[in-house]
């Protein structure tokens, strides 16, 4: 059976003090500034997994975040999931729209045009008096 009831967590991988790799589960809220440029984390929302790669991540970090990622996708976790699952990668300053709804703080700001007036007419200066 395929549990639906799983809230969406964070993983962060980083290099420890003995210079080995590690992911630690990260309880902070799901806001941009959550993400740090020098690691990677793991978006867990159940049906997507994101690989977020940060720019200064280290080369072993990476690695590290991919594998886990492609572990939780495979249902080798805590979770059982749909066979369809993937773990998607996301590159600092490139995340995809489905990266960026997850976090509450996260929007696209497009101005919007009224579209309830006319637009002011412009006179051509030729026939103005």
């Amino acid at each position: 059976a395929v549990d639906f009831e799983v809230a969406p967590r964070m993983f962060q991988t980083y290099i420890n003090d003995q210079n080995k790799p590690n992911v630690q589960p990260v309880d902070v809220p799901f806001k941009k500034q959550s993400l740090d440029s020098r690691h990677c984390l793991i978006l867990d929302a159940f049906s997507e997994i994101f690989v977020w790669v940060g720019r200064y991540a280290s080369a072993v970090e990476k690695k590290v975040a991919q594998l886990l990622a492609q572990r939780l996708a495979a249902h080798q976790g805590d979770v059982k999931r749909p066979n369809w699952v993937r773990a998607t990668q996301v590159r600092d300053g490139a995340e995809p729209v489905s990266f960026r709804q997850k976090f509450a703080d996260w929007y696209d700001v497009l101005p919007l045009k009224d579209y309830s007036k006319p637009p002011p007419r412009k006179i051509p200066p030729l026939l103005k008096n």
